[in-house]
């Protein structure tokens, strides 16, 4: 089961007070918590297209971590921020932002490769 974090101050503590790593798509947030399990929060920006690439997004962030979830270290608060990529996107249609949405198996890479990067795999 995935906890997620809920409240503004949890997300700027773990911004203020945790250590992070940065890749091309994801800015992952780590920090100690005082609970035996781990908890998520996961932000896009407006700038990120429209609702439904946020969400999409924001859903294969939750399916990757859930992947490796046992593999994790306990006890910490993570914060995944969705970063917008300069990659051109198809011409969207009218309303719609072109903004490049990375496919799943770049997403588990990179939560991966990140999550070693703050030893917490």
């Amino acid at each position: 089961m995935i906890v997620s974090l809920k409240q503004n101050k949890d997300f700027q503590r773990t911004y203020k007070k945790g250590s992070y790593k940065a890749g091309r798509f994801l800015v992952v947030y780590a920090r100690e918590n005082r609970h035996p399990y781990n908890r998520i929060g996961i932000t896009t920006g407006k700038r990120f297209g429209n609702s439904v690439q946020r969400n999409r997004v924001k859903r294969l962030i939750r399916e990757s971590y859930r992947l490796i979830d046992a593999e994790y270290k306990q006890g910490y608060d993570l914060v995944f921020m969705v970063r917008t990529v300069g990659k051109a996107a198809p011409q969207p249609k009218r309303k719609m932002k072109a903004v490049y949405v990375p496919t799943f198996s770049e997403i588990d890479y990179e939560v991966r490769k990140l999550s070693k990067g703050l030893k917490l795999l």
